[in-house]
């Protein structure tokens, strides 16, 4: 009689799932994307390495259901003495950091289709992603800084725009805008000042510092027996506008300039002198004629009246008042 045994090992399955950017390698065969089925003597061991993509890290891995990411040693886990089939199941995601962006001032900063304005907001991206972010001013106001984790960007704004590449840890961007501002230099020349946001200038000019799209009145005061000869804007003669002594300019969109001279007021002294004599006026003799004189307002005029030999005054009137007597 003959009896002859065999004898063979105990075989458990040992089924691997990788979910996302990475892969999971037991005896030297790679599982990636998908589920993998091994065959396991029991009483042994076995090691699984696992590996996330470049910017991915380990997400969770479970045994038999529960979760034992914990447990996982510089990428290696080892389910050890397998005793029954085993169900392994790792899942890798993208290694994430967050991107901070305030906004200050009046305009806003849009990431990702989403605009931040007077406020801080935070974002979370990819790890070797790049973000882009959009500035835009309100009307007549600009980019005043641009600072990334503290540093300033500013120059590196391009068409309002600006770039954080290869982002590898959190980030932090500031903005802040600012109004765009223009200089309105004002000139006085003469008997007379203009005057603007309460400031008197008289006989030289003055600067001033105005947000675009801003307005300025400028009040023209003349001195007694003075008035406005010209007034001009950036040259060009606006006298006819200024109404009550008073010019506007309105929406400034650049540096501007405003000038104002003075001049006396000037009225007309007609002499007239008949008969044998002479009426004499500032060095000027009027004899049997009329003659005009220009005189400026608030001054005096002497004249001087000399008969001929054998003659006498018979009358002086004044704007056809007669005061012969006052002389």
């Amino acid at each position: 009689t003959t009896i002859a045994a065999t004898f063979e090992a105990i075989t458990h399955t040992l089924s691997i799932t990788a979910s996302g950017n990475g892969s999971v390698t037991y005896n030297s065969t790679a599982v990636r994307g998908k589920t993998q089925s091994f065959t396991v003597n029991e009483g042994n061991s076995a090691t699984i390495t696992i590996t996330p993509d470049p910017n991915y890290k380990l997400k969770s891995v479970k045994l038999n259901g529960t979760d034992i990411t914990s447990s996982v040693v510089n990428g290696q886990y080892t389910i050890n003495n397998i005793k029954s089939d085993n169900a392994l199941e790792i899942v890798f995601e993208g290694i994430t950091h967050t991107l901070t962006i305030t906004s200050t001032g009046n305009g806003s900063a849009t990431y990702n289709s989403t605009a931040v304005r007077g406020k801080t907001q935070t974002f979370t991206v990819n790890q070797g992603a790049s973000a882009t972010v959009t500035f835009t001013p309100d009307s007549h106001y600009k980019i005043a800084s641009v600072k990334v984790n503290g540093t300033d960007v500013t120059t590196s704004i391009i068409s309002n725009k600006y770039t954080i590449s290869n982002i590898s840890a959190d980030v932090t961007l500031a903005v802040t805008f600012e109004a765009i501002t223009h200089t309105l230099s004002i000139t006085a020349s003469g008997n007379g000042s203009a005057t603007y946001n309460g400031t008197t200038i008289r006989g030289k000019t003055q600067s001033f510092t105005l947000n675009e799209g801003s307005s300025a009145t400028v009040t023209f005061t003349s001195d007694a027996g003075y008035k406005i000869a010209s007034v001009k804007l950036n040259g060009t003669d606006v006298t006819s506008s200024v109404v009550n002594n008073k010019y506007t300019i309105s929406n400034i969109t650049a540096n501007t300039t405003l000038s104002v001279s003075f001049t006396a007021i000037t009225h007309t002294l007609s002499i007239t002198a008949s008969g044998n004599g002479s009426v004499t006026y500032n060095s000027t003799t009027v004899r049997g004629k009329t003659q005009t004189f220009t005189v400026n307002e608030g001054n005096s005029a002497t004249i001087t009246i000399t008969p001929d030999t054998n003659y006498k005054l018979k009358s002086v009137k004044l704007n056809g008042t007669d005061i012969t007597s006052s002389v």
